[in-house]
């Protein structure tokens, strides 16, 4: 018995396997609503967000042993307080207070990976810096000069180097 065209794609799309449907049918939604699968806005930056994302809440609740915002972490001193937000355009943080240093690989990870689009400018030195709205923004103290006045607001400290307290 030889088989026909139609029997070998039936038997190809059963074999695969539940990621593989899963991302087709994500891939057919993005072209049914004009999302680009790549680039800054793309399917695959809001894939990789989420599940980085995903992932590290998924952490810190087995790590602690309960879900975010059960009473259950009430007074144990091991709280979820951690924060995300972003510095810059496609360039979020997320900063962990306190946190189980469990956490800290993760963390660190999604950190890794919003800095990768601005890591020759880092490398570049000040120069390089100073050209980079992003990364200027983001520098709290340079050569021992506090730079955000903020900071400098919250712990008391005056504005001229070395910032003693007022």
């Amino acid at each position: 018995m030889t088989a026909t065209l139609p029997d070998v794609t039936a038997k190809k799309q059963a074999e695969q396997s539940a990621e593989q449907q899963a991302a087709a049918e994500l891939i057919r939604l993005a072209k049914e609503q004009g999302l680009s699968l790549t680039g800054p806005d793309g399917l695959l930056q809001q894939l990789t967000k989420t599940v980085i994302e995903t992932a590290l809440a998924e952490e810190m609740t087995e790590h602690l042993g309960y879900e975010k915002h059960d009473p259950a972490g009430a007074g144990s001193g091991n709280i979820r307080n951690g924060t995300r937000g972003t510095v810059g355009d496609g360039v979020a943080y997320y900063g962990v207070d306190h946190s189980p240093t469990y956490l800290w690989n993760s963390a660190t990870w999604g950190i890794s990976e919003a800095l990768i689009p601005y890591l020759r400018t880092v490398l570049g030195g000040p120069p390089a810096w100073d050209q980079d709205q992003t990364i200027r923004k983001a520098i709290e103290i340079r050569d021992g000069v506090v730079q955000n006045p903020k900071i400098l607001s919250f712990q008391g400290r005056s504005a001229d180097h070395p910032h003693p307290r007022m």
